[in-house]
């Protein structure tokens, strides 16, 4: 997963909620965390600009059960709604080994 933030962001991790759809219809749904600084504050992204940017891993050797088409929607899941901060989400799916 590409995550991007701003130095503003005023959290050291952050809860998402991953919903995937695959071609069978069903629904799965998960929630995961992912840490983004450590416990000094220091953000373990690479920093630019006031900016930090991340590639989290959301899932390592994933297999998909079924051909077809997959959607995945994130959400955030934490306390604050609207999260400020948060500058772009993205997800990159490789071919597993």
């Amino acid at each position: 997963m590409n995550f991007r933030h701003t130095a503003d962001y005023r959290y050291a991790n952050i809860w998402l909620r991953m919903r995937i759809n695959g071609p069978d219809k069903k629904e799965v749904v998960e929630r995961q965390e992912f840490q983004l600084a450590l416990p000094d504050g220091e953000w373990l992204g690479k920093g630019s600009g006031g900016f930090y940017s991340y590639q989290l891993i959301y899932k390592e050797k994933y297999k998909f059960k079924t051909k077809g088409k997959y959607t995945f929607t994130v959400e955030q899941n934490m306390r604050d709604n609207p999260l400020t901060g948060i500058s772009d989400v993205g997800l990159r799916i490789e071919e597993a080994e």
